[in-house]
């Protein structure tokens, strides 16, 4: 399975969330960005401010998380994701389940170029490996 450090990221990388602020998960992986001077920004509270999802057009790289017990609300964060005429060059799940999750958006990014990875390995769901980066070709 190709991989990639997170450290090897390129541009600028936006951390997004539905809910305010960073999950542990999140926040750890933020901080890795920032002691390593990578060009980071945290778009939250996208549940309630959806149109904070433009923001996310200057960024090369994305990383995306949810569990989607939030359905509804990520609804909405989706269908703003659909105006925009976007496409990052890596998009980062946290998990497997993000990428299942949110496959339809995937699928039309993927027509733009982008690769997809996540932290999760498929030979190990003991835990999340921080630093390295999982190629996602199932999407």
């Amino acid at each position: 399975m190709e991989s990639l450090s997170i450290l090897d990221l390129n541009g600028k990388t936006a951390i997004l969330n539905g809910g305010e602020g960073l999950h542990t998960i999140e926040e750890y992986v933020w901080k890795s960005l920032f002691n390593n001077k990578k060009e980071i920004v945290v778009i939250d509270d996208l549940y309630n401010q959806p149109e904070k999802i433009k923001l996310v057009i200057d960024c090369d790289n994305i990383i995306l998380s949810t569990t989607g017990e939030y359905a509804d609300d990520l609804k909405k964060v989706t269908d703003a994701f659909e105006k925009l005429n976007y496409a990052p060059k890596i998009v980062i799940f946290i998990t497997y389940d993000t990428a299942d999750i949110l496959c339809d958006v995937a699928r039309r990014f993927k027509k733009n170029g982008t690769k997809f990875y996540s932290f999760d390995s498929p030979e190990d769901y003991d835990g999340i490996q921080y630093n390295t980066l999982h190629k996602i070709n199932w999407i």
